[in-house]
């Protein structure tokens, strides 16, 4: 197997926080080297979106033109986080769009003032489940997008399937939007110069397996970290402790088969790392055993760590 490593100038950054395509050529000192090289392309599954749970509202095409055209450019973001995230918490809401104000009692009454606005419009609508219960108030709402909401991304061709998600399936996606948000910070507070990310399904990789048939390589996000003249790549896997450990193997092994179709390295020159945010030490114990004795794995291909971890391992680079 080829080891790495030699680097490139960087091209301009992309904005922070929304997904968005990658086709720049940066290199850091991360995982290169390909064989068998396949005919497949990085591509984005096509998905059905169905209209989400809730109260419908009657919006005919031109009132939905207007809104589109009158919501802020903080209420768009809103909305796109939410779709890109299938749902988000109001803490988390205040967290990616309401820094700045002069104190947090201040970002959260106005973070809760814009969210009622957003759910009268029909473009957010609030789970039943709560976080923290009835009492918390609307502080301890989830968020998920509603009927007009819908309809606004549809029309703007941002395709996302919604659902009434079970706890474990619900808990996933708070959990990678909190993974999220520490990556936004080690901008925030300076530890790399800017950071780009890709959400489900747009970080989603097709790819021809050794048999040729199809297969798609699923992570729960992409990053691309700068910082000086490097930019460094990355795939990350958010663990809650409920599969087992022949299943994270298994998924292991397909980014070692993705690795070896060569498709990534072909478009941006360098394969990245694969980050495992996992719950406990014991369970990262584990997993890095069971990476170790694997035949199949490349150890170096993967970094290991607890929550608490994943912003150092970021600005700390792919060494």
């Amino acid at each position: 197997m080829n080891q790495p490593s030699h680097s490139e100038s960087l091209r301009p950054a992309l904005p922070v926080v929304l997904p968005s395509a990658w086709s720049s050529n940066p290199i850091s000192s991360q995982v290169t080297g390909s064989s068998e090289r396949s005919t497949g392309t990085n591509t984005t599954p096509s998905l059905t979106l169905s209209p989400p749970p809730g109260r419908r509202r009657q919006v005919g095409s031109r009132q939905l033109a207007r809104l589109s055209g009158s919501i802020s450019d903080r209420d768009r973001r809103v909305v796109e986080l939410v779709a890109a995230h299938r749902y988000l918490t109001t803490r988390q809401i205040e967290a990616f769009c309401f820094t700045g104000h002069a104190s947090p009692a201040s970002a959260a009454r106005t973070a809760r003032r814009i969210l009622r606005r957003l759910r009268d419009h029909g473009l957010l609508h609030p789970l039943e489940r709560r976080i923290g219960g009835v009492r918390a108030g609307s502080a301890s709402y989830i968020w998920q997008l509603g009927t007009v909401g819908y309809r606004l991304l549809q029309q703007e061709g941002h395709l996302r399937r919604t659902h009434e998600p079970s706890p474990r399936f619900l808990d996933h996606c708070l959990a990678v939007a909190d993974a999220h948000l520490q990556v936004v910070g080690t901008e925030r507070h300076g530890a790399v110069e800017s950071v780009s990310v890709e959400c489900e399904p747009d970080c989603w990789r097709a790819y021809t397996g050794p048999g040729g048939e199809r297969r798609l390589l699923q992570p729960d996000l992409f990053l691309v970290t700068r910082q000086q003249q490097y930019a460094d790549r990355w795939f990350v896997e958010v663990d809650l402790g409920t599969e087992s450990l022949k299943t994270m193997l298994g998924k292991c092994a397909q980014y070692e088969a993705y690795r070896a179709s060569g498709v990534e390295q072909s478009s941006a020159g360098v394969f990245p790392l694969v980050i495992w945010q996992l719950p406990t030490k014991d369970r990262l114990d584990k997993l890095a055993g069971a990476i170790a004795r694997s035949s199949r794995l490349l150890p170096e291909l993967f970094r290991l760590v607890l929550p608490e971890g994943l912003g150092p391992l970021l600005a700390g680079g792919a060494t």
